[in-house]
């Protein structure tokens, strides 16, 4: 068994040789080095409007503009100056005395996500609602509040139609 083992390992090993010697070149093709040109000889041998681009271009690098400061450091602590502020004892002038806005409340984004059917004892569909309400998902049927204020009026195969006490429903489809 022996014998036959390093017979086949000899082979195979002569085999390999064989085509890794057969895959090498005898003779590489050793690329030429560029030949460097005389400006005279380049200036022959470049695309038409190339020397009146790289004069332009030397020109406009010749005084590059100067990098402008970052407004902030982030590898120092406390780098940025404090904003100016009044003092409790200054008022302010009797022009600029505008009371702020208040902010903007958006109300909270309701998805739907998806409207599931079951077949009540007599035989006809039950909806449920899929919605999805700042994130949060939550099953509605009809007569269930959404938010406050806000319930589902109605539930169709593909839409629910919510109603918020306005007297304008609001209907929100499947995608």
């Amino acid at each position: 068994m022996r014998t036959k083992r390093l017979v086949g390992w000899s082979i195979g090993g002569a085999l390999v040789v064989a085509w890794m010697a057969a895959a090498t070149p005898s003779d590489p093709q050793v690329p030429e080095r560029s030949v460097v040109l005389s400006p005279a000889a380049r200036a022959a041998v470049t695309v038409p409007g190339f020397a009146t681009e790289a004069d332009r271009l030397r020109t406009f690098m010749s005084a590059p503009p100067a990098p402008h400061r970052p407004a902030r450091n982030p590898f120092t602590f406390g780098g940025r100056e404090a904003p100016a502020m009044s003092s409790p004892g200054e008022s302010a002038p009797s022009g600029s005395a505008v009371a702020p806005e208040p902010p903007v409340v958006s109300p909270p984004a309701i998805d739907l996500i998806g409207i599931a059917t079951e077949r009540a004892a007599d035989g006809s569909p039950v909806y449920t609602a899929i919605v999805s309400v700042d994130g949060l998902m939550r099953f509605l049927a009809v007569g269930e509040g959404v938010l406050p204020g806000t319930r589902v009026a109605d539930i169709d195969a593909a839409t629910v139609m919510l109603d918020d006490g306005t007297g304008v429903p609001r209907r929100l489809t499947l995608p």
